[in-house]
């Protein structure tokens, strides 16, 4: 093992990225508590066009934008094509942050992790190089580890007749909620 070299604190950027399709209470959630760690943090919008999304890009942005709106260190933004770990990078970002809910979410997080670490040795950056990017996982809350874009995405699908608003309302913040209320409107 290496001496660990000490030296002048470097500010602390990270990047929060996922389809966020659409964002939820718990992804705020893990933005505010990651955002107490670091200097900055980039909540990024990944605009994947083979994944068929429920919202668009644009509404997506819109989305986190407004719900991260309060968090005075955090800024939106949208990332296209790519890795995220070159994204980071790009944004001089040496964290990436993650979440997970469950045993399941964790073991995936784990390989994504290796997946980062084995893209960033194939280019030269190890884990003692600068550039080298790394990752902190935050875990849902206990009253929030229910809480997935998909179960949104299902229940604003879902057929039948229940009141799939008041059910949603507790899942996403405000600016989601309204937008979903106007989308679960008949149509005229």
């Amino acid at each position: 093992m290496s001496d660990i070299k000490t030296s002048p604190r470097m500010e602390i950027k990270g990047l929060y990225a996922g389809s966020f399709d659409p964002v939820t209470i718990a992804h705020v959630s893990i933005a505010e508590r990651a955002a107490r760690r670091l200097d900055w943090l980039y909540m990024a919008v990944a605009d994947n066009p083979a994944k068929e999304a429920e919202f668009s890009p644009e509404e997506r942005f819109d989305f986190v934008k407004a719900s991260i709106g309060h968090i005075t260190n955090a800024e939106a933004i949208v990332i296209k094509d790519g890795l995220t770990v070159d994204h980071a990078r790009k944004l001089g970002a040496s964290v990436l942050v993650r979440g997970a809910r469950s045993v399941t979410d964790f073991l995936d997080e784990i390989a994504l992790y290796k997946q980062n670490l084995f893209v960033q040795d194939a280019v030269g950056i190890d884990s003692e190089s600068d550039g080298f990017v790394d990752t902190q996982t935050y875990y849902t809350l206990p009253n929030q580890d229910h809480i997935a874009s998909s179960l949104v995405r299902g229940l604003i699908n879902l057929p039948g007749d229940f009141d799939r608003a008041k059910i949603i309302q507790d899942l996403v913040p405000a600016p989601v909620y309204d937008a979903i209320l106007v989308r679960l409107q008949p149509s005229k």
